[in-house]
């Protein structure tokens, strides 16, 4: 699963969150994300985004 808005499962969301996380590090490997303040801020916005939607989609299960 490449879309984590679109994962079903736990194995898709934890897949699309090791694409993610690889995303992440590769940017920074290649310098287009700064390993400073910048990327700390982006990392976290997407955590946050990431947890909103995961709640969300628990709150809909139920």
């Amino acid at each position: 699963m490449d879309d984590i808005h679109k994962s079903t499962t736990e194995q898709d969301l934890r897949e699309a969150r090791g694409k993610a996380e690889g995303y992440i590090i590769g940017l920074m490997e290649c310098g287009h994300l700064p390993p400073d303040g910048e990327r700390d801020y982006v990392i976290l916005s997407s955590i946050h985004r990431r947890q909103d939607f995961l709640r969300t989609l628990i709150a809909t299960l139920n």
